[in-house]
């Protein structure tokens, strides 16, 4: 799936002359970031040591709020998720395979942005990590924040730190949340905000040099929290914002578990995982990816079918249009694992699934 760039197309992507020169301008720093970026991770770990950004794909994209760069070949999406796939792998327990495709496809997705640098799709999937105490759901949320387009955490929700963040184009991960919801009259402002911001189109008033402006809230949110608290049947308030998530259960991980250090190597990685998959989300909305159709499973409520359709999205673009390849398949079976609440067993080492196999012919868990 490749376009051909004229520049007119490309003048009209990036505006007008002065919007041009300040993206070249950019285009010389993320050049720069980018290099001393794949330097250190060469360093560290070879089979994550590819150019990034600038060297990636071929022909002259616009990368939204950033910059406009130059080249040389295109990203090849299964290898993006599939090191995504093994990062979150190696760095949390997980109670199923469906759990870590969904979180990987959600990744990704945040990334696919307008002009505008505001989501693509037509609804803001949310996704929220629900589990007891000690499951380690914060430590999920935080991961996939790691790998998500422009994170940012809100350990306070208010509505104007939220508006604020929806204005900086921000994934907004908000932490421990069944402490932050659990008085509903103080949470009611906030949650309006947030529950408004799942679709486009949708502003909050916020003060600016005196005047009122109308900020426009669309924005990707991760959640963590008790899924006891959060899906209460006496707080309706809650319910229509978790009705707006894709809910993944959190597990408590073995006893005599140690998870790997996340130091400067791991955060290293992360941040040329998610170079890459801002480069290939933009190759892919550029080839015109929001007007995909993919196959979502036909039997899904509306609410559910609109959470998963940019999953399905990207995992089609992933299989470079083929519905049954690799990803298309494992997207349908995290949706049916994880819409019907239950989790798959872990499996044994003789059990591995096929992507797993494939992931260790390059140095995957």
């Amino acid at each position: 799936m490749s376009t051909t760039w004229t520049p007119e197309r490309s003048a009209e992507i990036r505006g007008s002359v002065d919007r041009r020169q300040q993206l070249a301008d950019g285009a010389a720093a993320v050049r720069d970031g980018t290099d001393r970026t794949s330097q250190r991770v060469a360093e560290r770990d070879p089979d994550l040591a590819e150019p990034a950004l600038p060297a990636q794909y071929r022909g002259e994209v616009a990368v939204p709020g950033r910059a406009v760069v130059q080249a040389r070949e295109q990203i090849d999406g299964d290898q993006v998720l599939r090191y995504i796939y093994t990062f979150l792998k190696r760095f949390a327990v997980w109670g199923s395979e469906a759990e870590i495709v969904a979180c990987a496809l959600w990744i990704a997705q945040t990334y696919a942005r307008d002009g505008d640098g505001f989501p693509v799709w037509q609804y803001c999937t949310r996704l929220a990590i629900l589990g007891p105490s000690g499951s380690g759901k914060s430590w999920k949320a935080r991961l996939v924040g790691k790998l998500s387009h422009s994170p940012e955490i809100l350990v306070t929700p208010s509505k104007a730190a939220f508006t604020d963040l929806c204005a900086e184009n921000s994934t907004v991960i908000i932490t421990e949340a069944d402490e932050q919801f659990g008085s509903p009259g103080k949470s009611r402002d906030i949650l309006a905000v947030i529950n408004a911001s799942y679709e486009p189109d949708r502003t909050a008033p916020r003060k600016q040099g005196g005047k009122v402006a109308r900020v426009r809230v669309f924005t990707h949110v991760v959640l963590d929290g008790i899924d006891d608290v959060l899906k209460s049947k006496n707080r309706p308030d809650l319910r229509a914002m978790m009705s707006r998530c894709i809910e993944v259960p959190a597990r408590i991980a073995p006893e005599g578990y140690r998870p790997p250090r996340f130091d400067a190597q791991a955060r290293a990685i992360a941040a040329q995982l998610a170079q890459r998959a801002a480069a290939w989300m933009t190759q892919e909305v550029a080839d015109g990816m929001a007007d995909d159709v993919p196959v979502v499973p036909g039997h899904l409520g509306n609410r559910p079918f609109a959470l998963w359709e940019p999953l399905f999205t990207v995992a089609l673009r992933a299989d470079q249009g083929d519905p049954d390849g690799p990803w298309s398949r494992a997207c349908a079976q995290a949706c049916e694992v994880l819409e019907a609440g239950q989790g798959l067993t872990q499996p044994t080492e003789d059990e591995e699934s096929e992507l797993d196999r494939q992931m260790a012919a390059w140095g995957g868990e």
